[in-house]
């Protein structure tokens, strides 16, 4: 992944800065500029504290005005003051990971992204892109922590799905048969039971297929014949 530096970002808003004048011929030199955007910049402060003070939009329109005017201290001003006014709104936290992203910050990115899923703990997506982030950066470790910690939020079989999917991919496969085992002990659902054969077919032998299917013998319920017929008779092992 690649990033923008800080003088890159400002190198090219300079070239589409003017852009957001209307009238380009009172841009006679940089300090006609500069007073303009001085002039800009009074013009949407008021805006914000006595025309729209409660809305989102026009806190948006000015941090976005900041950020293409290549002003990256005022930005991130901007998006600090517009969390502390909006703070049960997650739009900004991400609006300033973004922003952070963006001209390479990762060190404040993180801390972002801890911050925010302080706050909203319970917002899956959230700790999806936190994820997605560190995958693309190839810190699987790092993962794996945040993996642990959602988790310990959450006893969501889909979030140890998404676990799983993880390690299936990244994963060897001593961790993966590990995992397994966690899951088909903790959980009664039988698609990890499925998974798991599936697994064990592919990549191990004949014991660890009988380790799998001692445990679904001790989850299932009286049902257990039909279902243990189901798997003996599509398992390539049933002549052995």
């Amino acid at each position: 992944m690649s990033f923008i530096k800080d003088q890159q970002l400002i190198n090219d808003t300079v070239q589409r800065k003017y852009d957001n004048v209307k009238d380009k011929t009172t841009l006679l030199n940089e300090k006609n500029y500069s007073i303009y955007l001085s002039f800009k910049r009074n013009e949407f402060e008021d805006m914000v504290l006595k025309k729209g003070y409660q809305s989102k939009k026009l806190w948006n329109d000015y941090i976005t005005w900041e950020e293409n005017n290549g002003n990256i201290s005022k930005c991130r001003n901007l998006l600090r003051r517009a969390i502390l006014k909006f703070n049960d709104d997650y739009y900004f936290y991400l609006k300033s990971i973004s922003f952070e992203l963006k001209i390479g910050n990762l060190k404040e990115v993180r801390s972002l992204f801890d911050y925010t899923l302080s706050i909203f703990p319970d917002i899956d997506f959230i700790w999806k892109k936190y994820i997605n982030l560190e995958i693309n950066l190839e810190n699987y470790k790092k993962v794996r922590n945040i993996f642990k910690r959602w988790i310990s939020r959450s006893c969501s079989t889909k979030i140890w799905s998404d676990y799983l999917n993880f390690e299936k991919k990244y994963g060897d496969n001593m961790k993966i048969r590990q995992l397994y085992m966690y899951l088909i002990s903790t959980f009664n659902d039988y698609c990890f039971f499925n998974d798991a054969i599936n697994f064990e077919i592919l990549n191990g032998n004949l014991k660890s297929i009988r380790v799998v299917y001692s445990k679904l013998l001790y989850k299932l319920t009286p049902t257990i014949d039909n279902v243990v017929l189901f798997h003996v008779d599509n398992s390539p092992f049933k002549d052995c």
